[in-house]
């Protein structure tokens, strides 16, 4: 990283932003409590010419990383994390030192070379990290901008809900948008996620959590963050294994609906299930063509420098992304084919279902205009007769036993 002016090192010191008053009530750390707060803990980690800059328009900074009140043993959720820069020149005077206050939850720094033994959240920058921020305020993404040189813009477009993959090269740095999926209850959805590879780290932007990074940063024990571009293709990786997982459950969700459809016990909820899924399906698919041919860029590109087997890698997620590709289109062909089957099947049903409604309705109307003759206050024939009412209701039985017959044979029931 290259440090402003004449600094030599830089750390991260927290601090709770609240005390206790005499009263034992809470209360939030003034400005000139929290910079004499951090002076200290700078001098306690053996920091030179300690001085804290703070402006009142920044304010204390919400951690969900918790403390401990060590007076009643207490979660303390108000905690201040400030990133220090030292420097041995003690002329500097107030710009020698310069807090930049960072959320614990957005910003993350990971270090692994060739000798450790496993990946590590590092509280100090060193050359060759992987800084990871989620849900990074405007202050985070001018600094970020500001420490390694970036382009501020490029920055901000991995916050972009609608940004979609690409490549970006500027000078010092490569840009690559991809979109990852993740879980949004009980749907999927994919969020943008940048991935800039810069001479001295790799940096990773996302508007929001991303579990299955959590989960890879967790259990890996093949990531090495001083192997910038190795790291760079796991990471991408990691997005094609959140893909090829989240598309084998849709299809099986999918296939789960052919045994209903048969069955003719297909629900309106199935139905909204398919539609829902097939939205899915449509974001996964532009999502993957796009990092498909941002892939084929890197690959093709000279702007980073990939080992053999570092090509083999980029090839097979090549490789896997059309298979991906392929994937989304098989699956949306069979939403639609199940689809348009179940509602041949409805249209067919709600058919038989009017055919037989109008037969009955026809084979009633019989008796209906009988009766309605002989409710006339008129002379009528039979009117005198002692059997008429016996007549009558033959008459009507044969005539509805008729029609009846007429319409099973021509099969209108």
């Amino acid at each position: 990283m290259r440090l402003p002016g004449a600094f030599t090192r830089m750390t991260s010191i927290a601090t709770v932003s609240t005390v206790r008053n005499q009263d034992g009530a809470r209360r939030a750390r003034t400005v000139d409590e929290t910079a004499a707060a951090i002076r200290g803990n700078a001098n306690r980690s053996g920091f030179t010419n300690p001085y804290a800059i703070h402006t009142t328009g920044f304010g204390l900074i919400q951690s969900a990383s918790s403390a401990v009140d060590h007076e009643t043993r207490s979660p303390i959720q108000n905690v201040a994390i400030f990133i220090v820069y030292s420097t041995s020149d003690a002329s500097t005077g107030r710009a020698g030192f310069r807090t930049l206050r960072a959320n614990a939850r957005m910003m993350k720094t990971y270090y692994r070379n060739v000798k450790g033994e496993a990946l590590g959240e590092m509280t100090e920058f060193r050359p060759g990290s992987w800084i990871r921020a989620e849900e990074p305020s405007a202050d985070s993404i001018k600094q970020l901008a500001e420490t390694f040189g970036l382009d501020e813009g490029h920055l901000r477009d991995a916050l972009d809900p609608l940004e979609v993959p690409r490549y970006e090269v500027e000078p010092g740095a490569v840009y690559l948008y991809t979109r990852i999926p993740v879980r949004d209850g009980e749907a999927f959805t994919t969020v943008p996620w940048l991935l800039v590879y810069h001479d001295e780290a790799v940096i990773t932007i996302a508007s929001r959590a991303l579990p299955p990074v959590d989960h890879w940063a967790a259990k890996t024990t093949t990531a090495i963050t001083t192997q910038k571009a190795k790291l760079l293709l796991q990471l991408l990786n990691i997005v094609n294994q959140t893909y090829a997982q989240h598309l084998n459950a849709i299809a099986r969700a999918i296939r789960a609906l052919g045994p209903k459809l048969l069955e003719r016990d297909v629900q309106n909820r199935d139905v909204l299930r398919l539609v829902g899924h097939e939205g899915v399906l449509q974001d996964f698919l532009t999502s993957l063509q796009h990092s498909q041919v941002m892939l084929n860029q890197l690959l093709h590109g000279r702007h980073i420098q990939f080992h053999e087997e570092d090509k083999d890698l980029i090839e097979d997620l090549v490789l896997n992304t059309g298979q991906m590709v392929e994937l989304c289109r098989s699956s949306l062909k069979t939403i639609v084919s199940l689809r348009e089957a179940s509602s041949t099947i409805l249209t067919n049903n709600l058919n038989r279902v009017i055919r037989l409604l109008t037969s009955l309705t026809v084979i009633l109307m019989i008796p209906n205009l009988i009766t309605g003759l002989y409710g006339m206050n008129v002379t009528l024939p039979l009117a005198e007769s002692p059997a008429a009412f016996t007549g009558i209701l033959a008459l009507i039985t044969a005539l509805t036993a008729l029609f009846f017959w007429i319409f099973q044979k021509n099969r209108w029931l």
